[in-house]
């Protein structure tokens, strides 16, 4: 009968599909899901790469350990290595005075260590003065210390003053053999484009020694 020769064909078709399956050894676990062995897959860019190029669990441990005091947005540095030699500024210092509990605030130009020294000796034969630093354009001269001494034989008036302000640093008289010496703990800054300047009120011989930035 034609019926029962198509359900044989079905059977056929049937057993021969279970034993491709049986043959592909697809396996089913408990819960009846297929396990299937996959034996190649593609290779998503950037990782085929060797293990050792990755960040190890101990590098990223370091860098747990290194910003774990760090503050909310903000880095703390140590600087290991020397700093190279060069004009930039990494800004203002403050330094703390042990014995002044208040901060003194200096910028690298207020430092003495960028002073230049200029000493000299000033004999006139009758009053006059004579220019120690020269005026600039544009620049203003920082007086950071001064020492003056009378080396002549006579009593003298001496005044060190910047050149066009005529603001001064020092007037006064010395008696011989004696002088002044001053450190300001700011340093005496003149305007813009001036100089500075010693006088005497009479002939006279005055050793000079001025610590000062001209910038």
């Amino acid at each position: 009968m034609p019926e029962v020769e198509s359900i044989k064909g079905v059977g056929t078709a049937l057993e021969q599909t279970l034993a491709e399956i049986r043959d592909r050894q697809i396996l089913i676990d408990a819960d009846r899901h297929g396990q299937v062995d996959v034996l190649t897959t593609a290779n998503p860019p950037n990782l085929d790469v060797a293990l050792s190029t990755r960040a190890s669990e101990t590098t990223l441990a370091a860098l747990k350990n290194a910003l774990a005091s760090v503050g909310t947005d903000k880095f703390r540095t140590s600087i290991i290595d020397a700093l190279p030699e060069g004009t930039n500024k990494i800004g203002s210092v403050d330094v703390d005075n042990l014995l002044n509990p208040h901060p003194v605030k200096l910028t690298p130009e207020d430092r003495l260590l960028n002073a230049n020294q200029y000493s000299g000796t000033f004999a006139p034969t009758a009053a006059g003065s004579t220019t120690i630093i020269s005026a600039v354009a544009g620049k203003v001269i920082r007086v950071c210390d001064f020492s003056l001494w009378n080396s002549g034989t006579a009593d003298v008036g001496v005044r060190l003053y910047f050149g066009t302000s005529g603001k001064n640093l020092f007037k006064g008289k010395l008696a011989p053999k004696t002088g002044i010496v001053k450190s300001f703990v700011r340093p005496w800054e003149s305007n813009a484009s001036d100089s500075l300047v010693l006088y005497l009120d009479a002939a006279g011989t005055v050793d000079y020694c001025i610590g000062a930035v001209q910038a």
